[in-house]
């Protein structure tokens, strides 16, 4: 049995090869915006439900509207270090975050989900004594962010996604099939020979896989204004993007021409930073 799930796993491993890699990526490395990131105001960890230790961080005046920062899949509370952050701190209190399997959060006892995420945010900001704040999030980040206001509309003051899914249905098929494979793959090595390495691994792909869980009629709870940003040639099909607009009840889109899922961060400069910079200033 154990050599029947090595072969089926090396031939799983050369299809993931063949079909591609990992979509999340670093906004600073895919665009030539670079300033530099400002100070913490305070760094440190929010303990959980659950005892897991969450990595926190957070920029400028506490006193200023706050703005709570969420990354992509994969990534950790500095994805946003040397572009977003030193121009929207000029404007609010801004709030990173490490969701579990990265940065210094641990993985924890449960397995990786928006809605585990959404609860150790509210962890967060009832530990930091925040009431309500504003949330940007890309990808998986976006994704947050929906299953976060769906659950907790009043903790909420405005939301912009950007390139961002309410379920695995709006992926593109040669996408989600990459994704597919990539975790059937980490999940037979994970059986094989278990790490905790690999399960965050396998969890943290996972995301992507069979989640998130949102059905259309959900987003009409989000009754916050919502900037929807996303590419022209997204991973996501358009008519996705266009029916989450249409379930939103307060809604502004922006498609960022020629920008594709990572590839929109060509367009920081031009189209993403004056976009948030214009709505988060309402």
């Amino acid at each position: 049995m154990r050599s029947v799930l090595r072969r089926l796993t090396a031939a799983v491993l050369v299809c993931t090869l063949l079909l591609g890699g990992s979509f999340a990526a670093s906004a600073a490395q895919q665009t030539g915006y670079d300033h530099e990131t400002p100070p913490m105001t305070a760094y440190g960890f929010v303990t959980a439900d659950d005892g897991v230790q969450i990595e926190y961080g957070t920029y400028g005046d506490p006193d200023a509207p706050a703005l709570l920062l969420l990354p992509c899949n994969g990534c950790d509370m500095h994805e946003y270090d040397r572009d977003l952050i030193p121009e929207l701190v000029k404007t609010h209190y801004i709030i990173t975050v490490s969701p579990r399997g990265t940065g210094n959060t641990a993985h924890g006892p449960v397995k990786l989900t928006f809605e585990r995420d959404s609860a150790d945010l509210i962890c967060l900001l009832d530990t930091l004594g925040i009431e309500k704040t504003s949330v940007y999030g890309y990808s998986d980040g976006g994704n947050l962010a929906l299953v976060f206001a769906v659950q907790h509309i009043d903790r909420v003051e405005h939301i912009a996604i950007q390139s961002a899914n309410i379920n695995t249905s709006g992926t593109k098929f040669w996408y989600q099939i990459k994704n597919d494979l990539r975790y059937l793959w980490l999940t037979i090595r994970y059986r094989i020979s278990p790490s905790e390495e690999l399960l965050v691994q396998k969890d943290i792909l996972g995301k992507m896989v069979g989640q998130p869980r949102l059905h259309f009629r959900d987003l009409r709870k989000i009754t916050v204004p919502v900037l929807h940003l996303f590419g022209q040639y997204d991973m996501f099909y358009r008519l996705h993007f266009r029916l989450i607009s249409a379930y939103l009840p307060d809604v502004r889109d922006v498609m960022i021409m020629d920008g594709g899922h990572v590839a929109n961060w060509e367009h920081l400069d031009t189209v993403i930073l004056p976009a948030l910079l214009e709505f988060f200033a309402v």
